[in-house]
Protein backbone atom coordinates (compact mmCIF):
# COMPACT_ATOMS: atom_id res chain seq x y z
CA UNK A 1 0.00 0.00 0.00
CA UNK A 2 1.58 2.86 -0.95
CA UNK A 3 0.77 6.59 -0.05
CA UNK A 4 -1.45 8.92 -1.90
CA UNK A 5 -0.26 12.90 -2.43
CA UNK A 6 -2.63 15.10 -1.66
CA UNK A 7 -2.50 16.40 -5.75
CA UNK A 8 -2.81 12.97 -6.21
CA UNK A 9 -6.29 12.85 -4.72
CA UNK A 10 -7.34 15.68 -5.98
CA UNK A 11 -6.53 14.55 -10.08
CA UNK A 12 -8.40 11.58 -9.04
CA UNK A 13 -11.98 13.28 -7.65
CA UNK A 14 -11.70 15.86 -10.77
CA UNK A 15 -11.38 12.90 -13.04
CA UNK A 16 -14.58 12.07 -11.58
CA UNK A 17 -16.51 15.31 -13.11
CA UNK A 18 -18.39 13.75 -16.60
CA UNK A 19 -17.32 17.27 -18.06
CA UNK A 20 -13.81 18.09 -16.53
CA UNK A 21 -12.07 21.25 -18.16
CA UNK A 22 -8.11 21.51 -17.85
CA UNK A 23 -8.52 25.11 -16.72
CA UNK A 24 -6.37 26.92 -13.98
CA UNK A 25 -6.41 30.27 -12.08
CA UNK A 26 -5.81 31.68 -8.81
CA UNK A 27 -5.22 29.56 -5.95
CA UNK A 28 -4.96 31.03 -1.99
CA UNK A 29 -2.36 28.74 -1.39
CA UNK A 30 1.06 29.94 -0.22
CA UNK A 31 2.87 26.57 -1.85
CA UNK A 32 1.20 27.06 -5.23
CA UNK A 33 4.47 26.77 -6.67
CA UNK A 34 5.43 23.12 -4.86
CA UNK A 35 2.60 21.50 -7.18
CA UNK A 36 3.57 19.51 -9.88
CA UNK A 37 3.01 20.81 -13.40
CA UNK A 38 1.08 18.03 -14.20
CA UNK A 39 -1.33 18.50 -10.91
CA UNK A 40 -2.06 22.45 -11.23
CA UNK A 41 -5.68 22.32 -13.03
CA UNK A 42 -6.35 19.19 -10.80
CA UNK A 43 -5.45 21.06 -7.72
CA UNK A 44 -7.50 23.65 -8.77
CA UNK A 45 -10.56 21.82 -9.91
CA UNK A 46 -10.52 20.22 -6.39
CA UNK A 47 -10.08 23.71 -4.64
CA UNK A 48 -12.49 25.89 -7.22
CA UNK A 49 -15.42 22.94 -6.43
CA UNK A 50 -14.96 22.78 -2.56
CA UNK A 51 -13.38 19.34 -2.37
CA UNK A 52 -10.17 20.30 -0.74
CA UNK A 53 -8.39 23.55 0.81
CA UNK A 54 -5.91 24.81 2.34
CA UNK A 55 -4.41 24.41 5.90
CA UNK A 56 -4.46 26.74 8.32
CA UNK A 57 -1.41 28.31 7.27
CA UNK A 58 -2.74 28.47 3.70
CA UNK A 59 -0.80 25.70 1.95
CA UNK A 60 -2.35 23.15 0.01
CA UNK A 61 0.71 20.32 1.06
CA UNK A 62 0.14 18.81 -2.82
CA UNK A 63 2.99 16.35 -2.25
CA UNK A 64 2.15 15.13 1.70
CA UNK A 65 0.71 12.36 2.23
CA UNK A 66 -3.43 12.12 1.90
CA UNK A 67 -4.79 11.62 5.67
CA UNK A 68 -7.89 9.07 5.87
CA UNK A 69 -9.89 12.58 7.73
CA UNK A 70 -8.73 14.35 4.40
CA UNK A 71 -10.02 11.71 2.04
CA UNK A 72 -13.06 11.32 4.29
CA UNK A 73 -13.83 15.12 4.03
CA UNK A 74 -13.40 15.35 0.70
CA UNK A 75 -15.62 12.63 -0.39
CA UNK A 76 -18.21 13.88 1.90
CA UNK A 77 -18.02 17.42 0.09
CA UNK A 78 -18.71 15.97 -2.96
CA UNK A 79 -21.32 13.79 -2.12
CA UNK A 80 -22.95 16.94 -0.24
CA UNK A 81 -22.98 14.84 2.96
CA UNK A 82 -21.11 17.64 4.85
CA UNK A 83 -21.60 21.11 6.42
CA UNK A 84 -19.65 22.25 8.93
CA UNK A 85 -22.08 24.74 10.37
CA UNK A 86 -24.22 21.75 11.36
CA UNK A 87 -22.77 19.09 14.28
CA UNK A 88 -24.50 15.45 14.49
CA UNK A 89 -26.82 15.48 17.57
CA UNK A 90 -25.32 13.60 20.18
CA UNK A 91 -21.93 12.98 18.42
CA UNK A 92 -19.22 11.18 20.59
CA UNK A 93 -16.20 8.91 20.11
CA UNK A 94 -18.27 6.14 21.51
CA UNK A 95 -20.60 6.46 18.45
CA UNK A 96 -17.50 5.36 16.03
CA UNK A 97 -19.02 1.69 14.51
CA UNK A 98 -15.32 0.86 13.83
CA UNK A 99 -13.69 3.10 16.88
CA UNK A 100 -10.59 0.91 16.95
CA UNK A 101 -10.42 1.56 13.15
CA UNK A 102 -9.51 5.49 13.98
CA UNK A 103 -7.75 5.44 17.14
CA UNK A 104 -6.10 8.52 16.35
CA UNK A 105 -9.74 10.72 16.28
CA UNK A 106 -10.12 13.14 18.61
CA UNK A 107 -13.92 14.49 19.12
CA UNK A 108 -12.83 18.54 18.98
CA UNK A 109 -10.86 17.65 15.78
CA UNK A 110 -11.34 19.06 12.50
CA UNK A 111 -12.09 15.99 11.09
CA UNK A 112 -14.56 14.11 13.77
CA UNK A 113 -17.92 14.75 11.81
CA UNK A 114 -16.24 13.78 8.51
CA UNK A 115 -14.54 10.50 9.83
CA UNK A 116 -18.09 10.06 11.82
CA UNK A 117 -20.40 9.97 8.79
CA UNK A 118 -17.99 8.29 6.82
CA UNK A 119 -17.86 5.31 8.97
CA UNK A 120 -21.33 5.51 10.71
CA UNK A 121 -25.17 5.20 9.23
CA UNK A 122 -26.52 8.68 9.66
CA UNK A 123 -29.69 10.19 8.87
CA UNK A 124 -29.78 13.82 7.45
CA UNK A 125 -32.18 16.28 6.09
CA UNK A 126 -32.18 18.99 3.45
CA UNK A 127 -34.07 22.05 3.14
CA UNK A 128 -35.20 23.19 -0.22
CA UNK A 129 -31.79 24.25 -1.70
CA UNK A 130 -30.49 21.01 -0.09
CA UNK A 131 -28.64 22.66 2.36
CA UNK A 132 -28.53 20.48 5.53
CA UNK A 133 -30.18 21.75 8.36
CA UNK A 134 -30.00 18.19 10.47
CA UNK A 135 -28.07 14.72 10.62
CA UNK A 136 -28.07 12.20 13.46
CA UNK A 137 -25.76 8.95 13.57
CA UNK A 138 -27.75 6.09 13.67
CA UNK A 139 -26.87 4.40 17.46
CA UNK A 140 -24.97 0.86 17.35
CA UNK A 141 -26.94 -1.86 18.87
CA UNK A 142 -25.36 -2.73 22.07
Amino acid sequence: RAPIARQELAAMLSRTLEEYEEETGEMPFNDVADISNWAVHYVYTAYTEGWMIGDDRDNFRPRSNIMRAEVATAVNRILGRLDSRVAFAGATIENLTNARDFPDVAAGAWYFPSVLGAANDHHLTRDGDGAIHWKYILQQES
